[in-house]
């Protein structure tokens, strides 16, 4: 106790610094991060639930690029308004030929579909040599375009 009343202002000084500092950590997070409880997508995505890809069109997208000849491989990906489809080919599977997943895509999708989400298509193969290697190669439709950009 002694200890305490010899050194009062010291630890009322101490207390006010560090009441001080906590004080300004929440200051410095509300300016650095003003919107942290927002999505990230902001209103980007209002609407969404009206626009929605069946399960059902996704399936039929997969099992349409799954039964050429040169598909390994389909996976996708839902993120915010882009839809990632990720193809793996097999290893000597020209461009023109492997291009054609884009159009199979297109194909499914309603014309509001088309108009409302920007698409990725991933296409890779699964070599372990780069060097000669023609992919990966990523085409990309926006959802204003009418086809891909590769």
């Amino acid at each position: 106790m002694k200890f305490v009343k010899k050194h009062k202002y010291a630890f009322i000084t101490a207390s006010v610094f560090l009441v001080l500092f906590i004080l300004a950590i929440f200051a410095m997070k509300s300016l650095l991060y003003p919107d942290d409880k927002k999505s990230i997508y902001g209103s980007r995505l209002d609407g969404i639930e009206d626009m929605e890809v069946s399960t059902k069109t996704i399936n039929e997208i997969k099992s349409e690029l799954k039964e050429e000849k040169f598909v390994l491989d389909v996976n996708y990906n839902l993120e915010g308004r882009r839809m990632n489809f990720i193809v793996s080919v097999e290893l000597k599977t020209d461009l023109i030929t492997a291009k054609t997943a884009g159009d199979i895509i297109l194909e499914n999708l309603t014309d509001e579909e088309k108009k409302y989400y920007d698409i990725q298509l991933y296409l890779k193969d699964n070599s372990e040599e780069s060097v000669e290697s023609l992919y990966p190669l990523i085409g990309y439709k926006h959802k204003t375009s009418v086809n891909f950009i590769w």
